[in-house]
């Protein structure tokens, strides 16, 4: 065994990539790449994300309360990239690389289209989290697509996992 002192965090890693989509006051979208989610409560049903203090999706949150969780699978590949690299303050997103989105079913931040699943979230709580807050949202809708999705994941889903840095790539049932 040996210390691991940088990137510590990363022993708990692949983690399951997804596109946490925001809109701004102005109607501008954004998204940013997260391997930092997970469910924390069945009832009533809530997820948390982990963001940065400073990203433009974190400041859109606090704007207008809402979010949208999408799940990629590998056809968005390129997109997690990309969203996860570049800023919402610097360019627009859905415009510099054509991401295509489509009306929400219950909150106003866009879905993006292709998604495998969609979680819409209302901002139930923020939490300090050292250099990240901890949104808390209460899923408000859910929707999957019947192919991957059943009561969990089929193999055919072909979900981004996140090793670290800029490597992703997919975990298999055993």
């Amino acid at each position: 065994m040996k210390q691991v002192e940088k990137y510590p965090y990363r022993i708990i890693h692949p983690a399951m990539v997804v596109l946490v989509s925001t809109i701004d006051s102005k109607k501008i979208p954004n998204a940013c790449t997260v391997a930092w989610s997970m469910p924390v409560s069945v009832n009533p049903p809530l997820v948390a994300i982990a963001l940065q203090k400073r990203h433009k999706s974190t400041k859109n949150i606090e704007e207008t309360e809402e979010f949208v969780i999408n799940v990629p699978g590998k056809e968005l590949l390129e997109t997690a990239r990309v969203c996860g690299s570049v800023s919402g303050w610097e360019v627009n997103k859905f415009e510099k690389y054509n991401i295509t989105s489509e009306p929400s079913k219950v909150v106003n931040a866009p879905r993006i289209s292709g998604a495998l699943a969609y979680l819409e979230c209302k901002l139930r709580a923020r939490y300090e989290g050292g250099d990240h807050y901890i949104m808390v949202g209460e899923i408000k809708f859910a929707e999957a697509n019947e192919k991957y999705f059943s009561d969990m994941w089929n193999e055919d889903a072909e979900l981004i996992f996140h090793f670290g840095g800029d490597v992703y790539g997919k975990t298999v049932k055993y």
